[in-house]
């Protein structure tokens, strides 16, 4: 009886551990969970954080390509506006060259203008000698401006000639060469030659040997071989100097080739 007794005890106590020990496991279960869900807490907490800086990350991220997308717009206007701005200095540059040549002409043209109205003037003068002054600087003025071709222009020609006239007659250049005016005359570039032709139907061939300071220079002349039958009212040189082209009353152009020797009315 007494050993069923303690073994019933026995029992007991055992039991009274196991219950006690599931209370712990219990308890230490529900410390788990709470350690758990607090766990579950904070990895949402991190899982939302993380989201939020995803979203963060890529509002950033959006926003840089739109700032390099707005940085390379930039840029490509800011090349372009470089672009513009060269070549309104390139056309700035090429009109001031302009205006200043249009304001180089406009002097030059004055000048000529000046120097024709003087040269005409000057044959009004009683004196000859300011006559002859003012004929020699208006022929350096137009001299002055080759391009212009005025040095044998007519009004520099005869202020010239009446200005040498009437300081000394003796002094003119008088050849008989025509017998009626003469209405045309042109020179070759090197002065050595010039040709005249006029109111008798002539072409003359005039050859300087030298070029005196006054008078008649030393000279030879011939007639070339044109048709005389009409007046001859003007005559010209070609750019290379190998024809001499004539037109008047004719009613053909002739030109002379002084190569072949060759007459060509056209």
């Amino acid at each position: 009886m007494r050993y069923a007794f303690e073994n019933e005890q026995l029992i007991a106590a055992e039991l009274l551990l196991e219950q006690q020990e599931a209370v712990a496991q219990a308890s230490r279960a529900d410390s788990l969970l709470v350690v758990a869900k607090s766990e579950a807490s904070r990895a949402n907490e991190n899982a939302s954080r993380a989201q939020s800086e995803k979203t963060r990350a890529e509002r950033e991220a959006a926003a840089a390509i739109r700032s390099s997308e707005s940085a390379l717009r930039a840029e490509a206007a800011a090349v372009q506006s470089a672009d513009r701005a060269e070549r309104l200095r390139i056309e700035a540059e090429k009109a001031e060259k302009d205006a200043l040549l249009a304001r180089q002409r406009a002097i030059v043209f004055s000048n000529a203008v000046v120097a024709l109205n003087a040269a005409l003037k000057s044959q009004e003068l009683d004196d000859a000698r300011l006559q002859a002054l003012v004929a020699r600087q208006a022929y350096n003025i137009v001299s002055a401006s080759p391009e212009l071709g005025l040095t044998q222009h007519p009004y520099i020609y005869n202020a010239l000639y009446y200005a040498v006239k009437d300081m000394d007659p003796a002094i003119r250049f008088r050849a008989q060469a025509h017998g009626g005016s003469v209405r045309d005359i042109v020179f070759q570039a090197n002065g050595r030659r010039f040709f005249t032709t006029g109111s008798d139907g002539r072409v003359v061939q005039w050859d300087i040997e030298e070029w005196n300071a006054l008078g008649v220079p030393a000279h030879r002349r011939m007639q070339l071989p044109f048709d005389g039958d009409a007046v001859h009212n003007t005559i010209a040189l070609s750019p290379n100097e190998d024809r001499l082209l004539v037109g008047g009353e004719l009613g053909s152009l002739q030109v002379y080739n002084f190569g072949n020797k060759m007459l060509k009315k056209v």
